[in-house]
């Protein structure tokens, strides 16, 4: 019989000194000795694609409720995921230098046609 060994990591540390804390329905808990973190065996339920579709699809302009309906998840967590994007860009930002001022700035526009009626009212 081939025993199967799992390393089980802290999610927030990285650490492997790890022991087990009890079951929560039925599935094993555990706890992190260096930063005292609980957390579990299961796998996360979305994956970090799924997550970055969602705040592209927000950055898009898609509404939270139709984002939700796209990847499966409650629009709760959707507000979640952009917050936590948030969250990052703004520390990415505090870390980078400040840019120079640009020489030359080059504009596209766009036109359109509106049809004038005719008639007059």
């Amino acid at each position: 019989m081939v025993k199967k060994v799992i390393i089980m990591k802290c999610p927030r540390c990285e650490s492997e000194e790890i022991s087990k804390n009890g079951h929560n329905r039925g599935t094993q808990r555990y706890i992190c000795n260096r930063c005292k973190r609980t957390f579990s065996e299961k796998p996360p339920k979305f994956s970090r694609e799924v997550k970055k579709q969602a705040v592209e699809m927000s950055l898009h302009g898609v509404g939270i409720r139709k984002t939700a309906r796209f990847v499966k998840s409650s629009p709760t967590s959707v507000v979640n995921w952009v917050k936590e994007a948030h969250k990052l860009l703004k520390a990415v930002k505090k870390c980078e230098k400040p840019m120079e001022k640009a020489d030359i700035i080059e504009f596209d526009e766009v036109y359109t046609t509106v049809k004038k009626n005719d008639s007059e009212q």
